[in-house]
């Protein structure tokens, strides 16, 4: 075992447990473990000629490239294809005179994204969960054993991301457990912040993605001093690398080349409580969106669905009965999620939310995605009316943005949990009222 600036990396002939670097508190990189797993031979190449692999279908996000700036998830089209069709993609970017695949892995009809030119786009198929995107493909769903990194698990409790050179994910960290990642193909490069970078990169929850907090800073455009100064670290993850995350840890990745990973979370003692957070910052966004008269899907990830403010009271009321009903979360244990908690019948449940589509280039949209026919969702970041300052210029979304900060959902849930705390925090605030005076 070697440490090098935060990030502590074992060999492939360590002895390695998730308790022990859970108690090292630090990130990880391990090497050589994975390389007997069947999912390490995935690539661009074999997916193209794959009809196991390539045939299958799912929903791309297509970003237009852009120099700088935070990178959102609702600026992207949404299309669906095959992964053979991303492939070939890929492949055709990088060599021109790629022959075709067979048939029966690709689309009956191109995808949007397939005469749109790499150098312009990038197309990610991310955050899909295996047990879904390989249901009845048991050979793929074994074809990853993370007990090989001291975490007993399988494909079923994995999620795949399949993306070209340039594909990202937009710094957050994550509510819920701890992370692996294992790189399967290609390098990403991942900035690593801890949990107190907080103060230093604006964290949102709008757009709203259970156990995502966003950060609005661009931090992939961060300088190695500026990473280094806030307590971070940046990972080149290569081929066969596997990455340990501990909880609550902020961290920006990046595709630098055409790049196939899994990874799993693993649910931690805290989760119930981070189950409860989440369900108020749910409450308070169907309740602002209504108050506010806001479209709800204006307020959400693509990735989340739809749901009215009873539906969310519901799940917190669950969710914070089961924190004073039954011991916390084993470590090592299942990573439920508020959705897996009972819901209300399917007949009440809301559809998913409608997905803008650029009119630019892109048209074609994904099975089960509506193209929305009202003008995009107001940008995170709007330019101010010529008439106002920033000093005093409101929108709602700025509301909902302090309404939803994790700091006042973390007071929320501790004056839930405990009434007596409402008057501990009063005086707080007094106190501190009082000495700034």
């Amino acid at each position: 075992q070697t440490q090098t600036q935060m990030v502590d990396t074992y060999e492939a002939d360590a002895d390695i447990t998730v308790a022990a670097l859970l108690q090292a508190g630090r990130p990880a990189l391990i090497r050589g473990k994975i390389e007997g797993w069947a999912a390490r031979k995935w690539s661009p190449e074999l997916i193209a000629g794959s009809e196991e692999l390539g045939s299958i279908k799912t929903v791309f996000a297509v970003h237009p490239r852009r120099p700088a700036g935070v990178v959102w998830e609702t600026e992207a089209a949404y299309v669906s294809g095959t992964l053979a069709d991303l492939a070939v993609w890929i492949l055709r970017g990088e060599r021109p005179d790629t022959p075709c695949p067979p048939k029966r892995t690709r689309s009956e009809e191109e995808p949007a994204f397939a005469k749109l030119n790499p150098k312009d786009f990038w197309v990610y198929a991310s955050y899909k969960h295996m047990a879904h995107l390989f249901a009845g493909r048991e050979a793929l769903l074994a074809a990853l054993d993370w007990g090989v990194v001291g975490a007993e698990r399988a494909g079923e409790e994995s999620t795949f991301w399949f993306g070209s050179a340039g594909s990202r994910t937009a710094c957050h960290y994550d509510t819920y457990g701890c992370n692996l990642v294992a790189q399967l193909h290609g390098t990403k490069r991942w900035v690593l912040l801890p949990p107190a970078a907080a103060a230093h990169v604006a964290p949102t929850r709008v757009p709203y993605e259970e156990s995502s907090v966003f950060s609005g800073v661009d931090v992939g455009a961060l300088s190695p001093a500026t990473i280094a100064a806030w307590g971070g670290v940046c990972v080149e993850v290569q081929p066969g690398d596997v990455l340990f995350l501990p909880p609550l840890w902020w961290h920006y990745v990046e595709a630098t080349t055409a790049a196939i990973s899994v990874n799993t979370w693993i649910g931690l003692p805290g989760d119930d409580a981070a189950r409860v957070e989440e369900g108020i910052v749910r409450v308070l966004v169907a309740m602002a969106a209504k108050a506010l008269d806001l479209d709800l899907s204006s307020l959400l990830n693509p990735t989340e669905s739809m749901f009215t403010a009873t539906q969310a009271f519901s799940a917190l009321s669950l969710a914070h009965t089961q924190t004073h009903t039954r011991s916390p979360s084993p470590v090592l244990g299942p990573h439920p999620s508020l959705l897996s908690l009972p819901s209300p019948p399917a007949s009440r449940r809301v559809s998913a939310a409608p997905v803008y589509i650029p009119p630019a280039a892109l048209t074609t949209t994904a099975t089960g995605n509506t193209a929305s026919t009202e003008p995009p969702p107001q940008p995170l970041t709007a330019p101010l009316p010529a008439t106002a300052s920033a000093a005093c210029h409101l929108s709602p979304l700025d509301l909902v943005r302090a309404l939803t900060h994790p700091d006042v959902i973390r007071t929320v849930a501790r004056v839930m949990h405990d009434p007596a705390a409402a008057q501990r925090t009063v005086h707080h605030v007094e106190d501190a009222a009082a000495n700034h005076s």
